[in-house]
């Protein structure tokens, strides 16, 4: 995600960019519809979903776990304390699990 919030820290604060989701689904889209736009649906608009953006053997993707199911809470994915690991490019950036 980010299209909208994560240049401008004047709307979204540093590490808030999941808030954009919640407004997804304020706007009308479903929680997994507002998961996919921020996902899947990018690698589609770059036409490369056959390299990102989906956990496939090959592929590269980010990884984000969250405390709570996203699809009954969406506005938890803006909630910093609730992320608790970050895995991007294979990395761990995040791991917040005790």
């Amino acid at each position: 995600m980010g299209a909208g919030f994560l240049g401008d820290p004047t709307i979204c604060p540093c590490g808030m960019n999941g808030m954009e989701f919640e407004r997804l689904t304020a706007a009308g889209l479903s929680p997994m519809e507002a998961t996919v736009a921020g996902t899947r649906a990018g690698s589609e608009l770059m036409k490369r979903e056959d390299q990102i953006e989906t956990l496939e053997p090959g592929k590269i993707a980010d990884i984000v776990v969250v405390e709570g199911n996203p699809l009954e809470d969406i506005s938890i994915l803006g909630q910093p304390d609730s992320v608790k690991v970050v895995m991007k490019n294979g990395i761990l950036e995040k791991n917040a699990i005790s």
